[in-house]
């Protein structure tokens, strides 16, 4: 790839992104996706007009004839195609994940070849060019690198109550640290939450205005055990149909042994066990851990034991702390 090559590159953004007219292209979340990450224009085409941009039209060509039609499962590019696969093997068939690792090999390969009218590769004439400064190149900012690399998940949402006190509901679970417990005059407001499909214990909150309400942990039950926003919604699926019920402090922990007593049973119990097993192991990132919420404005790290001190205010906090509640979170 161009980034891992040419040092100048990584993090580049392109200014302006070409998309086909498809409803997809024109979605909310894409939109959003762009402006949270490179900010690059979206243009569309026109209906039915594939010569517009014959650049993108030249790319889904080179991927489709040098690699998507060579491949057993390959529908062709028209009913009658002679290379259209007519019995299906079952033995070829490619999941998401695996298609995606093969377009990227494709795509290394073709960068990695030589052009038709030189010698060099079409990297090495990129790598030129950069050297030559032949254009202005545009980068994520480096403050915004972690954070995109982090979370893949940016939603609007409003900040609820819970016994009288505030709350971010993401996923069928609340979210909350103590300095949201305490501003109450934040109820209603609307926010983005920034968050990892891979582990959703721990989510990020801003105000509409941009203000940081900081890291926020799941509720107890939710936030002990690492798990899958998949993992999540096919709990709360099964909770909401009465197929499993939970008898203990973690749900996560209580429907991994749900599915170790059916799994002899159940091919589907035995593929979410698998799947379950290797998100607990993946999760490496202590912040993820426990329930101890670090603000990043002050420094100051915040234990909350229960529940109940929450409810009932039990905590202390100095009145400088106080006093910064009232100020940050402004309206």
């Amino acid at each position: 790839m161009p980034s891992g090559v040419i040092p100048e590159l990584a993090y580049a953004c392109f200014d302006e992104i070409a998309f086909d007219n498809a409803m997809a292209h024109r979605a909310e979340h894409l939109l959003n996706f762009l402006e949270r990450t490179t900010q690059s224009v979206p243009i569309w085409s026109p209906v039915a007009a594939p010569n517009t941009h014959p650049n993108v039209e030249g790319f889904f060509n080179l991927l489709e004839e040098l690699g998507i039609h060579r491949m057993q499962t390959t529908t062709g590019g028209h009913p009658n195609d002679r290379r259209r696969s007519k019995k299906v093997d079952g033995r070829y068939l490619l999941t998401y994940d695996l298609l995606a690792d093969l377009i990227d090999l494709l795509v290394c390969r073709i960068n990695g070849t030589k052009t038709a009218d030189s010698d060099d590769t079409h990297l090495e004439i990129l790598q030129k060019a950069v050297k030559r400064r032949s254009f202005m190149i545009r980068h994520v900012p480096i403050g915004q690198r972690d954070h995109l690399m982090k979370f893949d998940i940016c939603e609007n949402g409003v900040i609820g109550r819970d016994h009288g006190r505030p709350v971010i509901r993401f996923e069928s679970a609340r979210y909350y640290n103590t300095p949201l417990r305490l501003a109450m005059n934040l109820i209603g407001r609307g926010v983005t939450i920034w968050a990892s499909s891979k582990n959703i214990q721990m989510i990020e909150v801003s105000l509409d205005d941009g203000t940081f309400l900081g890291k926020m942990p799941c509720e107890p039950r939710w936030a002990n055990t690492p798990h899958s926003i998949e993992t999540r919604r096919e709990i709360t699926r099964q909770l909401n149909k009465g197929l499993f019920v939970s008898g203990g402090d973690d749900i996560v922990v209580g429907f991994n042994k749900h599915l170790e007593m059916t799994a002899a049973s159940s091919k589907r119990a035995a593929r979410l066990l698998a799947k379950l097993q290797q998100e607990q192991s993946e999760a490496k990132n202590p912040d993820h851990q426990g329930r101890n919420d670090n603000d990043t404005e002050t420094g100051q790290t915040y234990s909350i034991s229960s529940e109940a001190d929450i409810a009932d205010g039990d905590f202390e906090l100095s009145a400088e702390e106080r006093a910064r509640l009232t100020t940050v979170y402004r309206r």
